[in-house]
């Protein structure tokens, strides 16, 4: 994979494992009862990830595109 290319690519990839993380912690938060807890993972944590992850996946969907790649795919 190109350079200009893996970067964005890398930084979506690290946004949605940030993001698997924060359910597993929000999911902790509700066994442990602190539904509060939970609430705040979920805003700080998973909302924050999945947002990162779109802005940077829509920056390397243009890049994609800029390269000659069509979207949506014809089949």
């Amino acid at each position: 994979m190109e350079e200009p290319i893996r970067t964005p690519f890398l930084a979506v990839q690290k946004d949605v494992a940030g993001a698997m993380d924060a359910v597993e912690a929000v999911a902790d938060a509700v066994e442990g009862g602190d539904l509060n807890g939970a609430l705040l993972e979920l805003h700080m944590g998973l909302l924050k990830r999945l947002s990162d992850a779109q802005i940077e996946a829509r920056g390397l969907a243009e890049q994609l595109t800029a390269a000659g790649g069509v979207y949506p795919p014809k089949l």
